[in-house]
């Protein structure tokens, strides 16, 4: 795999260990050779690294495989899954699923990452529409410089929206960020 074939999302290995590049950057300098600027999360333990990749250089792609699975629940040190294809279930340390944890859904789609056998990682929609359960009421007169307020959603997390989303609305979120993106 060369530096040209990374970008978010992408599982390679370093030092026998799987790693899922989270952030990205490609620099092409006036001087001197291209490079990438990476920051990588290791798939079995929560260890986050900075590397930089020079062009030319290779990669070693970590060998992956990837399921479709629904959260069925969580019993506080874990979360269990059913895989679709053979109703297998597999789970996840809550240390693994993390910040993720906030816009998991009962009977949601997901999908478990594998490495040599074993779940190592979650994948959830970029982007979920969820239930606001918990708003307070804007004030008159507070809309002109687009202020924001805190609301609760379906799950417990609290999400930053527009003061116009009120309790009962359907907004989406994207789950990468935590952020708001459009009342549904």
């Amino acid at each position: 795999m060369e530096i040209n074939d990374l970008k978010k999302g992408v599982v390679i290995k370093i030092d026998g260990q799987p790693f899922r590049v989270i952030e990205y950057q490609a620099v092409k300098p006036g001087k001197g050779t291209a490079f990438a600027r990476t920051k990588l999360r290791s798939l079995l333990g929560d260890k986050v690294i900075d590397c930089t990749f020079k062009a030319g250089e290779k990669i070693e792609g970590a060998d992956v495989s990837y399921q479709e699975c629904q959260y069925l629940y969580s019993d506080g040190s874990a979360y269990h899954f059913m895989i679709t294809d053979t109703y297998e279930q597999a789970s996840l340390p809550a240390d693994v699923v993390g910040d993720t944890a906030r816009f998991l859904k009962e009977n949601m789609e997901a999908r478990l990452v594998f490495f040599e056998g074993n779940p190592v990682d979650l994948i959830i929609p970029a982007k979920m529409n969820f239930l606001v359960t918990e708003a307070e009421d804007a004030a008159k007169g507070d809309t002109a410089t687009g202020a924001v307020k805190q609301v609760t959603i379906e799950t417990g997390a609290k999400i930053t929206v527009p003061l116009f989303v009120k309790q009962g609305d359907t907004i989406r979120v994207n789950t990468e960020t935590g952020s708001y993106d459009v009342r549904v």
